[in-house]
């Protein structure tokens, strides 16, 4: 109760202080908060409990907020409650009054418990004595004046203790709130992450880290057997990243110009030079080069994918359901599993700066044909004021190692114009060895793109791209050539094509229309090529039908249609139908179909038949794969009207890394990709490294944020793989369901670095922590708000915590050592408290941690000193 500005005497549940804290904390308090408080005024037999209620704030989140119940009446403290909402306030040294201002710094604000007044903007509101409450510690007033005066609504919850506070205006918090919010979205996007620690890559001299191999074997009766070995290489060396394949086949004579080897040194993080590539570069060239180039390569273009501005329609024929993986520089940005017929589309993200973009294919059924083919996306943008170049130079394997130097530079003038050119230098070429060039590239309003470029004396190209809400999407292509160039090793000196794909949904059809025309102009005459497909789904099969005509100056048109459709069959069998049709008179000229079985988990049987009536031959082809844990192997046979051939296959890949202690088998590739291997451990020592006695620990769960495929090992480790070298990964820790409370992680999330072809081991170490605890007391019971401070033995302070409503203190976190706790100095000289020296106690942490909670601090007035 309260009773004038004197303390009341209160009913109190006595509590040994020597039962554990939490024992108190989890059973007792909730169910007795009678405390004595000082006050200026209140009514004379009211009862009152000091409480911690939960307040909840809209875009701010929740405290527990200490308070003062009455009966049915709350009071809150106005010095953590505006705390929390960054109001700037400040309270006088006896908690009789705070000043500060709300929001606008000329918007002051003084309450005032002694003359019971609350003054704000120039304006006084007396006070009741029952609307404000001052203890020893704290300032509580009625949640009614803060709706009236500062527009903070509030609604208390009595059965469950909670608050809920809503503002009429945008408080500082909330503020802040939206601006991290914001700032945290940007970051997502621009994929940059807030992280408590990071590991940069290192350079390690020399490191072996993955193998891709392969062997493949064919027997034909007519012909000598044929064996063909792949072996890739990758590790590190000299700090980059080294690259090597070796390509052997029985009938062929080992070749140089068949081999790749290639040493890449990369640092995204330079502004001047970012890549130098050594051995087989890509050339990039004007002329056409069908040989590999040996030489040196310097960019300052980085190796991850920037910001894409737009999307760039390529689409091409493969073998029906294979995988096709595009790649820009050499990282993996979208996969698409080819239709019945083969035909694939995909929507190329159109990337600022230089962009190598490359298609690899893969089969389904472990044939897995390793075939790349390098595309050039016309437009190149850069972010404005930004300049980037690259400059080659190296030696060609065409038997007359003719000279080839490319140097080649682009500027962003604006967000929406790139200008370019450079010089390139062949010396094979008789007219154009030396070949200046221009290019830019333009956006214009209503997606259209504009993309330019001249090469003297070898000819020139326009391209225009036009993209609709709806996503029609429109591309015009010219190109001229000069007829006396040399550089171009193309017979045509001019062509012209057309593409139109638009998005069709009808009925029970949803897919791709696309029409596409070019024609080649000849010096006697015209080649055109027109062609129109319609690709997509209907009633839940999958259909393409392609009409293709050919016409030139001194032939008949030949005009056929091909239509493929996949059918799903009971017991799993997919069936692929194919029929051909020629319009000039011979009619169904071929037929063809495809079983396909998974036989059971990684098994799969593959059967087709073809026939082709205008050569009056079929072809039988049977082919069975199977996936063991280190190799992927397949049987295959083909027979046909003539011959039967039988081949056999086996590939895989390791992953090696003896400081890590990995060496891992697997069946698919994973060449010039990254790993990352977590090893939670329990640190028995606090050294933050793992020793031989220290266990791994379990329960720790680990979310990437970007990729990589995740693979918990029989030891307890968490290994990340196949993960895109050279770029920030971050990575998010969630340790709820560690064994014990005690222990700890001090870092939760992480950016690392990651190096291609290395698997980088990651210790986690898992701290055990210990609990202090005690009371801090007056000569009548405990007191709330007192500040004690722990201290290490060279006497840093670690923390610093708050006593609760009944004097109680506690902290779990403290590593093994020796401390001591002292209530705070300042604070005790301004509520009149003589000086308490400070307690000694020590923590020796075991698995489970450790715990001291028998500290009593006993505050005396300094009324009570006897001096």
């Amino acid at each position: 109760m309260l009773n004038g500005g004197n303390f009341l005497n209160n009913k109190k549940f006595l509590v040994d202080r020597n039962l554990p804290g939490r024992f108190f904390m989890c059973f007792l308090l909730p169910f007795f908060f009678l405390f004595q408080f000082s006050s200026y005024a209140a009514k004379p037999t009211l009862e009152c409990d000091e409480v911690l209620v939960l307040l909840q704030v809209k875009h701010i989140g929740s405290i527990q907020l200490p308070s003062i119940i009455c009966g049915e009446e709350i009071y809150l403290s106005v010095t953590d409650l505006f705390n929390f909402l960054k109001i700037r306030n400040v309270q006088k040294d006896d908690f009789s009054s705070i000043s500060g201002y709300f929001i606008n710094q000329e918007d002051t604000f003084l309450i005032d418990a002694s003359n019971l007044e609350i003054t704000y903007k120039n304006k006084t509101v007396s006070l009741k004595p029952e609307d404000i409450i001052s203890t020893k510690t704290r300032l509580f007033l009625k949640p009614e004046y803060f709706e009236d005066l500062f527009g903070l609504k509030s609604s208390f919850t009595f059965y469950d203790l909670s608050v809920k506070l809503e503002s009429e205006i945008e408080l500082p918090s909330i503020k802040e709130a939206r601006r991290k919010e914001i700032q945290a979205n940007i970051r997502q996007v621009n994929q940059e992450y807030l992280a408590d620690t990071t590991i940069e890559r290192n350079h390690p001299f020399f490191h072996f880290g993955k193998a891709n191999w392969a062997i493949n074997t064919t027997q034909n009766p007519r012909l000598p057997v044929q064996n063909r070995f792949n072996m890739a290489l990758g590790g590190l060396l000299a700090g980059g990243e080294f690259t090597g394949i070796l390509n052997y086949t029985t009938n062929q004579e080992l070749s140089s110009r068949n081999q790749f080897y290639r040493w890449r040194y990369v640092n995204n993080e330079s502004r001047f030079l970012r890549q130098v590539t050594l051995g087989k570069i890509n050339n990039n060239s004007i002329a056409s080069i069908f040989n590999p180039v040996i030489g040196i390569q310097l960019t300052n273009a980085p190796t991850y994918v920037r910001k894409s501005f737009g999307t760039y329609v390529l689409s091409d024929y493969t073998e029906p359901d294979w995988t096709v993986e595009l790649y820009i520089n050499n990282v993996l940005v979208d996969y698409i599993t080819a239709d019945a017929s083969g035909f694939f589309s995909f929507d190329v993200p159109l990337i600022y700066g230089s962009n190598a973009v490359e298609l690899r294919y893969f089969g389904p059924w472990g044939e897995e044909k390793i075939s790349q083919q390098d595309f050039s996306i016309p437009f190149n943008f850069l972010p404005s004021n930004e300049f980037e170049y690259s400059i080659s130079s190296g030696a060609v394997e065409d038997g007359e190692n003719s000279i080839f130097s490319q140097a080649r530079f682009n500027y962003g003038i604006s967000r929406d114009l790139s200008v370019g050119g450079g010089v390139e230098y062949l010396s094979s070429l008789e007219k154009n060895r030396i070949i200046p060039f221009l290019n830019t590239s333009l956006r214009l309003p209503y997606n259209i793109l504009l993309s330019g470029d001249y090469s003297h004396g070898v000819g020139y190209r326009g391209i225009l791209n036009y993209t609709s809400p709806s996503n029609l999407r429109l591309e015009l292509n010219y190109t001229k050539y000069n007829e006396t160039q040399d550089a171009v090793r193309f017979s045509y000196t001019e062509e012209r094509k057309a593409v139109l794909s638009v998005p069709v949904k009808i009925s029970s059809f949803s897919g791709l229309s696309r029409f596409s025309f070019r024609q080649n102009i000849f010096q006697l005459h015209q080649y055109t090529n027109a062609e129109w497909l319609l690709s997509g789904n209907l009633f839940g099969f999958n259909l393409n039908l392609t009409t293709t005509a050919f016409f030139n100056s001194f032939s008949d048109a030949f005009i056929s249609s091909r239509i493929t459709t996949s059918v799903k069959l009971p017991q799993g069998i997919v069936f692929i139908p194919q029929l051909t049709y020629e319009y000039s008179g011979n009619g169904l000229t071929s037929v063809q179909g495809q079983l396909k079985k998974q036989l059971f988990e990684k098994a799969h049987l593959q059967v087709s038949y073809s026939r082709n009536f205008n050569y009056d031959q079929f072809y039988l082809q049977l082919g069975f794969t199977y996936e063991l844990p280190f190799s992927r192997v397949g049987l295959f046979s083909s027979t046909n009207k003539n011959q039967t051939s039988f081949s056999q296959s086996a590939a895989g890949s390791l992953t090696f890394d003896p400081g890590a202690g990995y060496l891992k088998f697997n069946n698919t590739p994973d060449l010039g990709r990254g790993d990352l291997k977590f090893q939670p451990f329990l640190d028995l020592n606090a050294n933050q490294k793992r020793d031989k006695n220290e266990p791994l620990v379990e329960g720790m769960a680990i979310r990437s944020i970007g990729g990589g495929i995740r693979e918990k090992t029989k030891e307890g480790t968490i290994l990340f793989s196949g993960l895109e070298p050279y770029i920030i990964h971050h990575f998010i820790l969630n340790t709820s369901n560690l064994n014990r409370i005690a222990w700890r992680v001090e870092n939760e999330t992480f950016n690392i670095s990651v190096n291609p072809n290395q698997l980088k081991l990651i210790e986690i170490p898992v701290a055990i922590v210990g609990e202090v605890a005690g009371f801090v007391y007056d000569s009548k019971e405990g007191i709330a708000g007192i500040q004690i401070n722990i201290f290490n033995e060279k006497e840093e302070l670690v923390v610093s915590i708050l006593s609760q409503s009944d004097g109680y203190f506690s902290y779990l976190g403290l590593k093994s050592g020796n401390y001591s706790a002292q209530p705070d100095s300042s604070q005790l000289e301004r509520l009149d408290f003589i000086k308490i020296e400070p307690i000694n106690f020590n923590l020796n942490n075991g698995q489970d941690g450790d715990i001291v909670d028998n500290l009593e601090f006993a505050l005396k007035d300094l009324s009570e000193n006897p001096e």
